[in-house]
């Protein structure tokens, strides 16, 4: 596409070869090659600044123009991109690291070939739930009233409805927390972070089992509003 004529900063920008080199700083930047990266990166917000003024010029060309507002939106692209990607390593290493710290060494997740000790006979765990499930849980004596499917529970303790519901993103609000000791042998999976669900953010404690868990009630308690 040749040079803009267009001096900015004392030197010509040819924007052809910039729009490449976007591209490239963005590689450099997710792959992590430290050295380059803070070049890189303010070298990058210098030529967006060169492109807003030409971009802004009433006498640049037409062509000049487009160029520089293709330039522009490279460049915020793939800085947003790169931004949402460190957030979200960031969001992962710190589920894992709150795992690690406050349910065990090891993290089992979804894994089902990853028990943990915790899932053996007497171990006690926190489950969030209505009224009603509670009243099913006296009768019955299993969570959730034995009923086949996932029973989630967590070690997180929580006082109100919306601690409770943002950090284990739970689909409806619970009323009261219930603290148990399982009494038969069901195989459970965990600790693993509460993944984001439900809008919610999670970031808490959960645990799983495929199987009916049978509990003995230590005590529970009304969520605060």
């Amino acid at each position: 596409m040749g040079i803009a004529q267009n001096i900015v900063n004392g030197h010509c920008i040819q924007w052809d070869k910039l729009l490449m080199d976007a591209g490239a700083e963005a590689v450099a930047i997710v792959v992590g090659v430290a050295t380059s990266i803070g070049n890189s990166y303010l070298q990058g917000w210098s030529n967006v600044k060169s492109a807003v003024k030409i971009y802004l010029n009433p006498h640049a060309s037409i062509s000049d123009r487009i160029l520089s507002g293709l330039y522009i939106g490279t460049w915020i692209t793939a800085h947003f991109m790169v931004v949402a990607g460190a957030a979200i390593l960031a969001y992962v290493g710190l589920a894992y690291t709150v795992a690690a710290a406050t349910g065990g060494a090891t993290a089992c997740g979804m894994n089902p070939e990853c028990e943990d000790e915790a899932s053996q006979t007497g171990s006690t765990f926190i489950r969030y739930m209505s009224e009603e499930e509670l009243r099913i849980v006296n009768q019955s004596g299993f969570l959730r009233g034995g009923i086949p499917g996932v029973t989630h529970m967590t070690t997180d303790f929580f006082e109100t409805i919306g601690g409770a519901t943002s950090r284990l993103a739970m689909p409806t609000p619970p009323e009261v927390g219930v603290e148990f000791q399982i009494i038969n042998n069901p195989v459970v999976f965990g600790p693993g972070p509460v993944g984001p669900d439900n809008g919610m953010l999670g970031l808490g404690i959960e645990y799983f089992s495929y199987d009916p868990v049978k509990v003995n009630i230590l005590t529970h308690w009304d969520l605060l509003p």
